[in-house]
């Protein structure tokens, strides 16, 4: 599996297939490798972000993230 997080395209470039073209060369190196799933971290204050994945092939999970800030 892979993870990503923390991923963005800057306010003035976005539109243009960028973040399209970076998620879809990221899932064919990873299939180059055997890898089959993809895990990102959507903040829920961005739907934006939400929209964009699910038009790539990403659904929710029935999970929570859990985190601990030291």
């Amino acid at each position: 599996m892979g993870k990503l997080d923390d991923v963005s395209v800057k306010q003035d470039r976005r539109g243009h297939g960028i973040g399209t073209a970076l998620i879809q060369q990221l899932k064919e190196e990873l299939r180059r490798h055997n890898v089959m799933r993809i895990d990102v971290a959507v903040h829920v204050d961005n739907p934006e972000a939400r929209r964009f994945y699910e038009q790539l092939g990403f659904s929710a999970l029935n999970e929570e993230r859990l985190a601990c800030v030291i």
